[in-house]
């Protein structure tokens, strides 16, 4: 198959849109329960593609090239920032009081922040492939 068949091509269009569906919605701060829904399955959907494009791609791609390692290390600490800050703030800032708001709303930006920062590291690595 390789790089440049169509599948490779049309997973590498799916794996982009996952980004942007889990990058994008958190962005929009919207409180609808099922566009947050849609956003945690895209993020999780990342990885799943990202590995397919890994085995569709002739083996020019491998595993243990160190933009790929890095990138799904760095996609392991997005998850665990989301689980362990963001949606947790997310979900007590729809019921804080107005006394405990402010000091969600700075923890929600600085966890959904740092989030954003990686996912800019991690399109870095996926476009440069630095070491492939």
């Amino acid at each position: 198959m390789g790089v440049d068949s169509f599948s490779y091509k049309l997973v590498l269009v799916v794996h982009i849109v996952a980004v942007v569906v889990a990058f994008g919605i958190p962005l929009s701060r919207t409180q609808d329960r099922q566009a947050r829904r849609m956003a945690d399955i895209a993020l999780y959907s990342v990885p799943v593609w990202g590995m397919a494009l890994v085995g569709l791609s002739d083996k020019e791609i491998k595993f243990s090239e160190a933009w790929v390692s890095v990138s799904f290390l760095l996609w392991i600490v997005i998850v665990g920032v989301t689980h362990a800050l963001v949606a947790p703030t997310r979900d007590r800032l729809e019921e804080a009081t107005d006394t405990d708001r402010p000091a969600l709303i700075q923890r929600l930006r600085i966890g959904t922040g740092f989030n954003n920062v990686v996912w800019v590291v991690v399109v870095g690595l996926m476009v440069w492939k630095p070491g492939h």
